[in-house]
């Protein structure tokens, strides 16, 4: 039970394994400009903090040391819920200087991790884009997204919806051990094939690549996507920083011990071990032979299949217009 908003909580996925403790997030905005070349998109959007998705290498759990929580257990049982999310996403695309440029949910935590089938802030937010038209990119690895289908595929219409699922291990068995809450892979899949019929454009995104530990399930999970209609695909590599670093390793050491001190190596040896190193502009890119490989097979699985063909992001479809204005700001 939420004590903030007295809503019990019905889990679609198995429930995480200790108390989950829900807190009002009370942002004053929604839409937040990125400024890092690293990324397709320029504006992000983000509706929780902490996620029960549990993924041992998430790069959002540092975030939760700036909120004077631990980026380990607290990351995924302290959640935070802008539960005024939607009145905020309404409010900011009713002004002058918004014109309607591609908006990307689940930058940082997923928007459709379990939570999200009770509060349904994601698919409030997506009925405000369709009322204003305005056009969304949304990543997750939730099959809950399939929730939503009827709203994406209405947006996808006039080409102001696309979605990427995240695939970053294609083995049960490491989805058990490294992302315990996410979706199985069997019902991502069946999340992109939904999609893609249902019109949407769809991509897989094999972000962040785990060398040594994934890095051979590249063509599997490639060529599964595309049987389902995903048309795009996108790889980045491991970026540990700290304290992500000691979750990573202690999950490592527990639930897959004996490819703990193999992947520990491969991560050097390709240099995604370490978040410094590398400046804006090549954060997603590894270094030394053993990336390059791992790039090639990428690369050359991708044109195999057909993928990438077409633009993973492309500019404003030009159809923002508020609701009752009778304006398009996307047209000036």
């Amino acid at each position: 039970m939420n004590p903030f908003t007295q809503r019990s909580i019905e889990w679609w996925e198995p429930p995480p394994p200790v108390k989950l403790q829900v807190r009002p997030d009370h942002a004053k905005t929604l839409l937040v400009k990125q400024k890092s070349p690293d990324l397709s998109f320029e504006w992000s959007a983000n509706l929780y903090r902490g996620c029960t998705h549990a993924c041992a290498y998430c790069y959002a759990r540092r975030n939760h040391e700036f909120l004077e929580l631990n980026a380990g257990e607290d990351f995924e049982r302290i959640l935070f819920a802008k539960m005024d999310a939607p009145a905020l996403f309404d409010r900011e695309l009713r002004k002058t200087s918004w014109k309607g440029e591609w908006v990307m949910f689940s930058g940082v935590t997923d928007t459709y991790q379990p939570l999200e089938r009770k509060l349904g802030l994601m698919r409030a937010c997506l009925q405000v884009a369709r009322d204003f038209r305005q056009p969304v990119a949304i990543i997750t690895r939730s099959a809950l997204v399939m929730r939503d289908v009827d709203l994406l595929g209405e947006m996808a219409s006039w080409g102001g919806a696309r979605v990427m699922v995240s695939v970053p291990v294609g083995d049960e068995a490491l989805v058990r051990a490294l992302e315990p809450g996410a979706s199985p892979l069997s019902a991502r899949f069946r999340a992109i094939r939904e999609l893609s019929e249902a019109g949407v454009p769809v991509g897989v995104s094999l972000a962040p690549m785990i060398v040594g530990l994934s890095d051979h399930l590249i063509p599997s999970v490639l060529q599964r996507a595309a049987e389902g209609g995903a048309t795009s695909a996108f790889m980045g590599r491991l970026r540990l920083s700290e304290p992500v670093a000691q979750v990573f390793a202690q999950r490592m050491a527990e639930r897959l011990p004996l490819k703990a001190a193999k992947v520990a190596r491969a991560l050097e040896d390709s240099q995604t071990g370490a978040a410094g190193h590398t400046a804006f502009g090549a954060r997603f890119e590894g270094q030394g032979p053993r990336w390059q490989v791992v790039k090639a097979t990428f690369d050359l699985w991708c044109r195999k299949l057909g993928l990438n063909e077409g633009e993973r992001m492309p500019c404003s479809p030009g159809t923002f217009r508020v609701p009752g204005h009778g304006r398009q700001l996307g047209l000036f």
